[in-house]
């Protein structure tokens, strides 16, 4: 067993290695954007996601392109943490955006986007319509000139007559997801061919995309299909399938997957006791990621409390120095109101001054004159008693 789970992780490992071909829009940053941001959400730590998607869209030279597609994940960010109805509502804001970019990558974007909205109408339950979406998406397939099959065998006839399940580029695995949405909603209307073909559709992607560690999600389905056409050892071939590769990819969400559909097999062919067993593991690894959910929420929380902290601390500080600087202007004002008062007064003491400089010349002058008056009556009256002594 330890010998197969380590030749599984190789092979995916090479794989993942051969495909890692240059972004279909072009650009090493978005590669590094995409493997940066999977391995986040495959972590479930979606805070460190939504700064990495922050960090990139803050970047001034992006083209439109780059910065839709950033903004697209961060809609998928919203999904990935169970807010499926605030990443639709996200995502049908930004559709209008696709027609302001050039007519090539229109034609990748679109699909993209109708992709993901079936996506989230599918989380929420509403088949019918996430259906509809997956369908449009696989029907808007872009021209081959504009996109490369990431595959070990692009030069194979089969990938060549089967290019229209492959998809969009922008998508690591194609339309493949659009055919489990689309299988699953003809299972539910029990039209069981249908349903097959889509998963095999679903599963040839995967394949030939060296993307093992989807697979569970298929093998999950198509096991219930083998079972009600009673093929019951087909179905536990499919289940273990999905549990081999789930445990060996070390996908907390997977691996829950496969056990519960593993026991609801059990329960159904009547062995209650491997039932119990395997749906007591299914427990114990879905508390693991509660667990796991409950201590992001609390980070996202504290997270939240010391934004909020610091924003009340920057207003009290904004506050403050406005206050002080009023306080500044305050005394500026007063200051040039006590210099005023003080040139006003002074201006007043010159003119007092002056004004009293001017009356004192005036009463000189009349002084003077009186001194003259009295000088010259002072000779007259001596020239009077002089004549008066003469006679």
């Amino acid at each position: 067993m330890a010998l197969k789970t380590h030749i599984c992780l190789f092979i995916f490992c090479c794989c993942l290695a051969y495909n890692s071909n240059a972004h279909p829009l072009g650009g090493n940053r978005l590669d590094v954007l995409v493997r940066q941001y999977n391995e986040a959400i495959y972590d479930a730590r979606f805070t460190d996601a939504q700064t990495i998607l922050y960090l990139f869209l803050s970047q001034k030279d992006l083209s439109k392109s780059e910065r839709l597609y950033g903004e697209y994940l961060q809609a998928c960010v919203h999904r990935s943490k169970g807010s499926a109805d605030i990443a639709t509502t996200r995502l049908a804001d930004l559709y209008p955006k696709i027609f302001d970019l050039p007519t090539l990558h229109q034609d990748m974007f679109e699909p993209l986007f109708l992709g993901k909205i079936a996506e989230c109408y599918f989380d929420r339950q509403i088949c019918d319509t996430a259906y509809n979406y997956a369908k449009q998406s696989v029907a808007f397939q872009p021209k081959e000139s504009i996109y490369t099959v990431r595959s070990r065998r692009t030069d194979s006839t089969e990938l060549q007559k089967n290019a229209l399940i492959f998809g969009n580029p922008l998508r690591d695995n194609g339309h493949a997801i659009n055919y489990l949405i689309m299988g699953a909603y003809e299972n539910d209307q029990k039209n069981y061919k249908t349903a097959k073909q889509y998963y095999d559709n679903a599963l040839l992607i995967y394949k030939e995309r060296g993307a093992f560690c989807e697979m569970p999600l298929v093998y999950t389905k198509t096991a219930y299909l083998k079972l009600n056409e009673g093929d019951k050892e087909a179905c536990l071939a499919d289940l273990k399938r999905a549990m081999f590769l789930s445990d060996s990819c070390k996908i907390k969400l997977y691996r829950s997957l496969s056990k519960s559909a593993l026991s609801g097999y059990y329960k159904q062919i009547g062995a209650f006791e491997a039932a119990l067993k395997t749906y007591e593991k299914y427990e114990e690894i879905s508390k693991q990621i509660y667990k796991a959910e409950q201590l992001l929420n609390i980070n996202e929380l504290q997270v939240k409390y010391q934004t909020e902290l610091a924003e009340a601390e920057n207003r009290r500080l904004r506050q403050a120095a406005k206050m002080k600087e009023q306080q500044i202007t305050n005394k500026v004002i007063f200051l040039l109101g006590l210099v005023g008062i003080l040139l006003l007064i002074l201006v007043f003491v010159v003119l007092i001054l002056r004004l009293r400089q001017a009356k004192n010349r005036k009463l000189e002058e009349q002084v003077h004159q009186i001194q003259l008056q009295n000088q010259e009556r002072d000779a007259l009256l001596k020239e009077v008693h002089h004549r008066v002594k003469n006679n």
